[in-house]
């Protein structure tokens, strides 16, 4: 299955919510895929599901995963957003991770970086794997903002991503 393929189900909820949310609709399908494999990764239950676990469930007990839906929201982190009603639609779990990058946005632009462009993008989904303190940090040592995150390419592998999804599916939004 290809990564458009396993998008088709929710382009409609992407595309509304990176439309509000000021994003890029491939950015933020690429970090659907980056977080659930856009619900088809190894390690995510129900597969093809959007109200599926990650990061910790197995197939026989999915519920023991601390990321919940496409956009993997930490149990730890989010609990309140994944007990709610909106967690259940893809919709809402869009909309509620265009939140947390359009906060991320802020944050970083208001730091003494005065952080603008794809390097203030970069920086949001780098935070939205490590959050916006490391990433701080680590630009502030002049490393790159991936060096906090998850394999230290986080915000690199999806910026490369929705250029491979822009050349595969030019017509997915």
């Amino acid at each position: 299955m290809t990564d458009a393929e396993k998008l088709t189900p929710w382009i409609s909820a992407i595309a509304s919510a990176a439309a509000a949310g000021n994003s890029d609709p491939y950015q933020f399908a690429a970090l659907a895929l980056r977080e659930s494999g856009a619900g088809w990764a190894p390690t995510y239950w129900p597969k093809g599901s959007a109200v599926g676990w990650g990061d910790g469930a197995t197939q026989e007990q999915p519920e023991l995963g601390h990321g919940f839906g496409l956009f993997q929201l930490d149990r730890r982190w989010h609990a309140p957003f994944i007990s709610s009603p909106a967690a259940q639609t893809v919709a809402g779990q869009a909309t509620y991770a265009c939140k947390i990058l359009a906060t991320n946005r802020i944050i970083l632009s208001k730091s003494p970086l005065h952080l603008t462009g794809d390097a203030l993008e970069r920086a949001a989904f780098a935070a939205y794997n490590a959050g916006t303190g490391p990433v701080l940090a680590a630009i502030l040592r002049a490393h790159d903002p991936d060096a906090c995150t998850a394999h230290h390419d986080y915000s690199s592998w999806i910026f490369a991503k929705a250029e491979e999804l822009r050349i595969a599916a030019p017509d997915l939004f």
